[in-house]
């Protein structure tokens, strides 16, 4: 119609666009520029516009692989038929291109890709064999990294409390488990399979605490990432029996052994001792005792039964030392109502002294005693025994000290029958004067402290029962000087 009319003729026949369909006639009328005259009208030429293949392009291939370049996918076989879906493979041809500008190209198909990096992008064409028309399409494929679950070596330590407990340091733990891989998850759990809890029920998720409180234990670490199969490692810890124990120095007698007890805090059974003797003999044994008779330095270990856990001490084993003493080590106060004898125990030797006073009558007045200091003492001499506690060695000392009685009877008894210092020693004294006199004054005797004795005469007389007065005045050969002045009584 329109070519008879001669209306909205096609100006530019080389850019036409069809607009009716895939099928469309094209009229042709030719006219001539001399007379105007129609010379042809005729449907010359038929418009046919094949539609373009269908693109099905796969959604978000995946697929889990075990490290880069570990997998070659053959793409003929994984995607021909997702990507021509219902469209006959005879009539199509479908190729694979590493590039846009080869699939548009046609030149350098491939077969297949291998993972070189976690995501490939893969191009195709479709080219149809009866129309000629191609597409071209592209997806994406993930290559997801399949998890890893990387071992741990045993976490072994040794109990510090008797406890069963201890606080390992699992700062380190996940990262170990995970090792260099990215995008993964990880969750943990017991030997019972339940999710794992900290000693104070808490559950525990990741990442993992960096210190743990636990018992011996095996626990479960599971890698996964949601797309690939979960990774599985168990961890586990290891809390190994140990005791703490002491042991003190000991002093043994000269040639003498001693059994030597260790306490400890925790039952034996379960451990290994090693005793190490000064000569470095060494002596195993599940007992915590030890007879010993070296003298010098002795280490113990005490080990658990496989070894893992050990505590080492050491202890001496000293000789105990006998006491040595001298007058310049005793105090003596004397000439009083409170006479009393003081040892100066640091002089005696590095050991502990036990101390023991018997009279000049063979009478007990203290036994062993830890203190060395007697008081109360009546006078006379004194014998002095002294040893070390483990009574190794025992020494005596005689210890004069003066006493002047405050009464006396002579009545030939046997008893008391001369008044007269006590507690004298012979030739300590290069001076000595004792004067009694009687209520009066008068001077009834002098003697020196060679002849230290008064039987209650004078001028062969016997004197009556009464109090009596004497002066002493002693001086030794050191220098020091006794002055006593005082009263007594004569009793008949």
């Amino acid at each position: 119609t329109e070519a008879l009319s001669e209306i909205n003729a096609i100006v530019d026949v080389s850019a036409y666009q069809n607009s009716s369909g895939n099928n469309q006639t094209i009229w042709v009328r030719l006219d001539s520029d001399i007379d105007n005259s129609c010379i042809g009208l005729g449907p010359y030429i038929e418009l046919v516009v094949n539609p373009l293949p269908e693109l099905n392009t796969p959604l978000d291939p995946f697929y889990c692989v075990a490290a880069p370049n570990s997998l070659s996918l053959d793409l003929n076989f994984e995607f021909d038929a997702v990507i021509l879906g219902t469209q006959n493979p005879t009539d199509f041809t479908l190729d694979y291109y590493a590039t846009l500008a080869d699939a548009e190209s046609g030149i350098g198909s491939i077969n297949s890709i291998s993972n070189t990096t976690n995501l490939e992008t893969v191009f195709y064409r479709i080219f149809n064999n009866i129309s000629g028309c191609f597409d071209i399409g592209q997806f994406e494929i993930d290559f997801i990294n399949i998890p890893q679950a990387n071992s741990v070596p045993t976490l072994a330590a040794c109990e510090t409390d008797n406890d069963g407990l201890y606080l390992f340091d699992t700062s380190a733990l996940e990262a170990t488990v995970l090792g260099s891989q990215t995008n993964m998850s990880i969750a943990y759990f017991d030997a019972l399979g339940n999710p794992l809890q900290d000693a104070n029920g808490s559950s525990i998720s990741s990442p993992f605490p960096t210190t743990f409180l636990t018992a011996s234990q095996t626990i479960t670490a599971v890698v996964f990432n949601g797309s690939c199969t979960d990774a599985v490692t168990n961890i586990e810890f290891a809390v190994n029996p140990n005791t703490n124990f002491s042991v003190e120095d000991i002093v043994i007698c000269d040639g003498n052994s001693e059994l030597i007890e260790m306490d400890l805090e925790a039952a034996f059974v379960d451990f290994n001792i090693q005793w190490t003797l000064p000569d470095l003999t060494i002596v195993t044994t599940t007992q915590p005792e030890l007879l010993v008779s070296q003298l010098g330095e002795y280490q113990v270990s005490v080990a658990n039964l496989n070894g893992s856990c050990e505590v080492i001490q050491s202890f001496q084993v000293f000789e105990s030392e006998p006491p040595t003493i001298t007058a310049a080590n005793i105090t003596v106060v004397e000439g009083t109502s409170n006479n009393s004898i003081t040892i100066d125990e640091a002089a005696l030797g590095s050991a502990n002294y036990e101390f023991e006073l018997i009279d000049e009558n063979g009478n007990l007045v203290a036994a062993y005693q830890d203190l060395g200091y007697f008081d109360q003492l009546s006078g006379g001499f004194y014998s002095l025994y002294i040893r070390d506690e483990l009574q190794c060695e025992e020494i005596v000392i005689t210890i004069p000290v003066l006493y002047v009685p405050n009464f006396f009877t002579p009545n030939n008894d046997g008893f008391n029958d001369v008044w007269g210092i006590k507690g004298v020693v012979s030739g300590a004294y290069i001076f000595s004067k004792i004067s009694i006199f009687d209520r009066y004054g008068k001077l009834l005797k002098t003697m020196s402290i060679n002849q230290n004795f008064w039987d209650g005469t004078h001028n062969g007389a016997l004197l009556p029962t009464n109090d009596y007065w004497y002066a002493i005045e002693l001086t030794k050969s050191d220098g020091s000087v006794f002055i006593k002045q005082g009263h007594f009584t004569l009793r008949r």
